[in-house]
Formats: structure tokens, C-alpha cells, sequence
């Protein structure tokens, strides 16, 4: 049931993609504040976990798992950060159960998001 909900979480991204265009129009003067798609901190690490089994078939995952510069193996949270904001760069959607924007550059390290 639990990958039943990631693959629904999965297909809603990809219908919000279909049905939502983002543009990047901003008023004059404006400043265009850079924000960060994160997982929220009372995620529940088993939605965290289905996530991201169905979210790195669809992604590139290699910097999260094991030598790649956001591997951080006890920080479930984290991993799922990076892949959530790599989601988030893609369709400009940060709306989910697990996650939330933020203005505060969550990467530590040699990690970058971008």
C-alpha cells in the first residue's frame, strides 16, 4: 500500500505538470527570490523511503547514493531533500505531504543543489 502512495504522489506530479504552466514573469523591480522544494520535518520516514524507491526510477539519484556528494546514509530526510528540489527545478511544484519551499539553501558541503 505504501508504493501505492508514492506512485500516486509520482502521477500527481506528472499531471500538475500537464495541467500547470509556470512562467518566470516577475513585476519590475521585483526581486525574484530563489527557493528550495525540502522535506518537511514531520514526514513520516516510511512515505520518505516509498518516495524515493519510486522517485530515482524516474531521476538521476547518483549523488544521494553511496560516493556521490549528497550521501548522507542516516539522514533519510536529506536524500529525500535532494531528489523533492530536483522535482521542484523541473516542474516548479513543491506540493506534497512530504515537502515544503524554503528560502534557506538547504546543502551542506560538497552537495549543491541547484
Amino acid at each position: 500500500m505504501a508504493k501505492q502512495h508514492a506512485l500516486l504522489f509520482l502521477l500527481s506530479y506528472l499531471l500538475i505538470l500537464v495541467h500547470v504552466h509556470h512562467g518566470n514573469s516577475t513585476l519590475v523591480g521585483e526581486k525574484q527570490v530563489k527557493q528550495w522544494c525540502v522535506t518537511r520535518t514531520d514526514a513520516p520516514t516510511e512515505q520518505l523511503e516509498d518516495f524515493l524507491d519510486e522517485a530515482c526510477l524516474k531521476i538521476d539519484c547518483r549523488p544521494i547514493q553511496y560516493g556521490g556528494a549528497c550521501y548522507f546514509p542516516d539522514v533519510i530526510g536529506f536524500l529525500a531533500s535532494y531528489v523533492l528540489n530536483k522535482f521542484y527545478q523541473i516542474t516548479h511544484v513543491c506540493g506534497s505531504d512530504i515537502s515544503i519551499l524554503t528560502s534557506m539553501n538547504p546543502p551542506s558541503g560538497k552537495c549543491k543543489y541547484t
